[in-house]
């Protein structure tokens, strides 16, 4: 019998685009979609722009 091993598979997504192309609700969109589905999210934010 071969064991069966299970990882905590993450992943990184960015999203981009030029000004006023809809990034924030993008970001947000998902966000909510993730909450929703009880997944663990982290967003980070540069400290400068």
């Amino acid at each position: 019998m071969v064991p069966i091993i299970q990882r905590n598979v993450g992943w990184i997504e960015v999203v981009c685009g030029c000004m006023f192309s809809g990034k924030s609700e993008e970001l947000i969109r998902r966000l909510r979609r993730a909450l929703i589905a009880k997944q663990k999210v982290a967003i980070f934010k540069p400290k400068i722009d």
